[in-house]
């Protein structure tokens, strides 16, 4: 009689065991979606179409064609050529922060802040970009450079005159963004690079081979600079690339159209496919998380995000909030992101976090293995 009664026991138990399950039922995850405040003129933004972001001295900086403005999280601080003597023109060109300065680069010369002031260094004509380490100072214009007062373009060296973009790489050197390629200044030397691209010659459409041959530029005409962990990112008209100016090049295109020569010689469009979920490939402005966790690229068709190991975050699911539009600048703040546009500035709060999910994941996968 025992053995039947443990019997049945053990028979009740083993189906509560499998109608329960082996412990608490779990919860299906929602998915993290992060909170967007649209800053504009209603909220305080002096200027709604912002060409240029950053983030300096804990404030996020937007350049316009009417001055230049400093949000430190409650307050916008104008700063126009009538009232900042060294602000050669309200027209901002380029804003880039190095060596402990903003440095700005307007239509009508070149200043930096050091967080205190602006001093002017630039009064002859029109910078497109402007950087100094030490005691130097570089200024980007349609001629070529201007270092320390000595002006170097094409004919010494340089890949093209006109000259969109400065910055240094994790070691020191100067690497300059032209209309046609990139150029890396080492003892007084320039290393040029341009990539594979197509010209029309007659009617046939001739292949023009990278330079050096293992040059893979995503595109030529370059938009933005960024030194992210070994690499420099730059941000063309036709994608974005990591590289070390070296051997290592890793390109990035959504799906685009292409100029394809049939076998009967007519040249016409095809819609070649991508290697990534960047919604554009126009790429304009590109910030990093504080350890150079992740990558924000701002495209002309809204915001992308590399996160580690070459993963693009799904956007749609993150920020639905945040429109597609023409990203005009890009800035990581205090774990915030900033998205500037023509139609003011868009807060992404505590995006930063996206960090801490990957450092997770890295962890888990370590416990795996």
């Amino acid at each position: 009689m025992r053995i039947r009664v443990s019997l049945l026991a053990l028979l009740c138990l083993a189906v509560l065991i499998i109608s329960t399950g082996c412990g608490s039922k779990k919860e299906v995850s929602k998915p993290v979606k992060f909170e967007v405040t649209h800053l504009s003129k209603s909220t305080g933004l002096p200027e709604e179409n912002i060409t240029s972001l950053v983030a300096f001295a804990g404030k996020i900086w937007a350049g316009s064609r009417k001055g230049l403005y400093a949000y430190d999280g409650v307050n916008w601080a104008i700063y126009q050529a009538k009232n900042v003597n060294s602000l050669g023109s309200n027209i901002i060109e380029n804003l880039t922060v190095h060596d402990n300065k903003l440095w700005v680069a307007t239509d009508n010369g070149a200043c930096y802040n050091d967080g205190n002031r602006f001093m002017s260094f630039f009064t002859n004509g029109r910078a497109r970009a402007c950087i100094g380490s030490g005691g130097e100072v570089i200024v980007g214009t349609a001629n070529g450079i201007v270092l320390n007062s000595s002006s170097r373009g094409k004919n010494d060296g340089l890949v093209e005159n006109e000259v969109t973009e400065l910055c240094y790489d994790s070691k020191g050197s100067l690497v300059i963004g032209t209309r046609a390629g990139i150029s890396k200044f080492e003892q007084g030397m320039f290393m040029n690079f341009t990539g594979p691209a197509k010209t029309l010659m007659g009617s046939s459409l001739i292949e023009v081979p990278p330079s050096p041959a293992n040059c893979q530029l995503s595109g030529n005409n370059i938009k933005v600079l960024l030194p992210f962990k070994n690499f420099v990112a730059v941000g063309s008209t036709c994608g974005l690339t990591l590289t070390d100016l070296k051997g290592r090049w890793e390109t990035y295109k959504s799906a685009y159209e292409d100029f394809v020569q049939k076998g009967d010689g007519s040249i016409v469009k095809e819609l070649i496919e991508g290697n990534c979920d960047m919604p554009g490939n126009i790429v304009n402005s590109l910030a990093k998380t504080d350890g150079d966790e992740i990558l924000f690229v701002g495209t002309d068709r809204g915001l992308a995000i590399l996160l580690e190991d070459k993963k693009w975050a799904d956007i749609d699911l993150l920020v639905p909030e945040l429109p597609k539009l023409n990203v005009t600048g890009v800035a990581f703040l205090n774990n915030d992101l900033f998205v500037s546009s023509g139609s003011g500035i868009y807060k992404v709060k505590d995006i930063g976090n996206l960090v801490k999910k990957v450092d997770k994941e890295k962890t888990n996968d370590t416990k795996t293995l």
